[in-house]
């Protein structure tokens, strides 16, 4: 989470903009007088890109004068650099070209018009791509390099009672304009709409809707594998809860989804500064009420976070994040999971669920592990087939070793 960016009111020439942040360490809370009565905001570490409707236009000097005023939009960009003067920029965009939707991060701005313009900047406000999207566009969200970008799917879908359902689409690319990531259908839970859109601290392009299912888009480094995941179903937990209340996102990590509880029928949090509540991820698995089932879940989440690291990782060209010592732990809290349903495969002697578990395992220490847990739960027959699992699924490892050993020695 950056911070946040709250506008209020004054008069009728001008309002107030307030910008918060949540870490005071790297950027210090600032306020500006807003002539321009902004209408929308996105924020990032970099700076804030605001955007104002043309209506709302109408007190700035000046564009007072203009022809045919009350049609002209505004896109400003306060930069943040502490070691860049002037970095600010706005541009006044064509007449009858309003900004539909804005998204800006360390890598640039975008913003999506009323025409289907995408238009990116650099931080800068180097204009550097232009491109026309179907008008379908509902809204978009950008990190680092990638823009995420939400649009209706045309047409829509009549249910058995006659309701209309909507349907999206998603395009995720590079915030040059240059790459297309991947695309295809953006699932929600039938009778519901998109309601909020975003990045996961790691990454994860996500997504929630009205009946409060959360989801990410997995494997988006590699197109034609990219999938919709849920990772959460809030409505479930509120009913769970046995209370009448709704969430409001805010923020996503790999273990907690960030909201504000609204009470009862309220759909949009108190003013000025609500309460920020967390809510675990929890994979909506069946059996969920089970010890098996809340593991299976648990690792589940777990698998999701390593692969995404590894993948954007390998998208990026760089390490992943903390080096090989945070991956051999993130990948052994993995297979701890897995021992521990190994544990109750054996103890309810589920031997094929057991070694359906063990060809799971990602180290070789942890497989020798479940080896033990078998030995000492008396399934021997379940031990010597392990045994010879691991013999297969690590020889290559082992054989790699010693041509490595091999050559070290002969360049000696």
């Amino acid at each position: 989470m950056v911070g946040s960016v709250v506008s209020i009111a004054q008069d009728e020439s001008h309002n107030t903009i307030e910008i918060e942040f949540y870490d005071k360490s790297v950027h210090r809370d600032f306020h500006f007088s807003d002539s321009f009565k902004f209408s929308m905001a996105a924020l990032s570490e970099s700076g804030c890109l605001f955007a104002t409707t043309s209506r709302e236009l109408a007190n700035d000097q000046s564009l007072r004068g203009a022809a045919d005023a009350d049609e002209i939009s505004v896109v400003s960009y306060k930069g943040f650099a502490s070691w860049s003067a002037n970095s600010d920029w706005t541009y006044k965009l064509p007449l009858k070209e309003n900004p539909r939707c804005i998204a800006t991060s360390s890598h640039g701005a975008a913003v999506i018009t009323s025409l289907g313009n995408l238009r990116l900047f650099t931080c800068g406000g180097v204009q550097r791509h232009i491109e026309t999207l179907p008008n379908r566009v509902v809204t978009c969200v950008a990190r680092d390099d990638m823009l995420l970008i939400i649009l209706e799917a045309p047409g829509t879908i009549r249910s058995s009672g006659g309701m209309k359902q909507l349907e999206y689409e998603y395009v995720l690319m590079s915030m040059d304009g240059q790459t297309r990531l991947a695309a295809g259908c953006c699932p929600v839970t039938p009778a519901s709409e998109i309601v909020w859109t975003g990045f996961s601290e790691e990454g994860h392009p996500a997504a929630c809707d009205s009946k409060g299912m959360l989801r990410v888009l997995h494997k988006y480094w590699t197109p034609s594998h990219a999938s919709w995941v849920p990772v959460l179903d809030s409505r479930k937990l509120s009913r769970d809860r046995g209370k009448r209340e709704g969430f409001w996102p805010v923020a996503l990590s790999a273990k907690q989804f960030i909201v504000v509880t609204c009470q009862g029928k309220s759909k949009y949090p108190p003013f000025p500064k609500p309460i920020l509540d967390e809510l675990d991820i929890d994979v909506p698995l069946l059996n969920a009420d089970t010890q098996v089932g809340q593991q299976e879940a648990k690792y589940l989440a777990s698998r999701l976070f390593v692969e995404q690291q590894r993948g954007e990782a390998e998208r990026t060209g760089s390490e992943y994040p903390g080096g090989a010592s945070v991956l051999a732990r993130d990948e052994l809290e993995q297979d701890k999971l897995l021992l521990r349903l190994i544990q109750l495969a054996c103890k309810s002697e589920k031997t094929q669920r057991a070694m359906d578990l063990a060809m799971m395992i990602e180290l070789e220490k942890s497989f020798d592990a479940a080896v033990k847990i078998a030995v000492f739960l008396k399934q021997s027959s379940l031990a010597e087939r392990l045994m010879r699992l691991r013999e297969t699924k690590f020889a290559s490892q082992v054989d790699n070793d010693s041509d490595f050993s091999d050559e070290s020695h002969s360049e000696a």
